[in-house]
Formats: structure tokens, C-alpha cells, sequence
């Protein structure tokens, strides 16, 4: 007598129902995994600005205006 396969597609009531929970876990667990770096790109952007080092959309334009207005006051004398 041989041994009986450890799962055995042919004995099952409808063999496609397992296959497709393991990929459904392993699409579950690369969505966590996303999640989880973009949580963790965030919390880096969050600590970044926070410093200082990436200024938001106003800063930049209120640097602009600066300069522009520098270059103005040089050319105008």
C-alpha cells in the first residue's frame, strides 16, 4: 500500500477554493508590506520637514517671489 498524498487535489470537495486562499494571504501580506513603507516614506518625509530640510509648496513660492523681487531691486537700481 502507498502512502496517501498529504493533500490530494482529487479528494477534495473543490480543490481550487485552497489554492486561492494561499494566494489571497500572500497578496494580503504584500499589501501590509506597502502599507508599511508607505507609513514608514511618510514618517520620513514628516521628519524631514520638520527639520527644515524640505520646505512645503509656500515656502518655495514665497522664495521665489524673494528672489524675483531681489533681481527687480538689482536691475532697477
Amino acid at each position: 500500500m502507498s502512502a496517501p498524498a498529504p493533500f490530494d487535489l482529487a479528494s477534495s470537495a473543490n480543490p481550487g477554493t485552497k489554492i486561492k486562499r494561499v494566494h489571497q494571504r500572500r497578496r494580503r501580506l504584500t499589501n501590509l508590506q506597502h502599507l508599511r513603507l508607505l507609513i514608514l516614506g511618510l514618517q520620513l518625509q514628516h521628519q524631514l520637514a520638520s527639520s527644515g530640510d524640505i520646505k512645503n509648496e509656500e515656502e518655495q513660492e514665497e522664495d521665489k517671489e524673494e528672489e524675483e523681487a531681489a533681481k527687480n531691486k538689482a536691475q532697477n537700481g
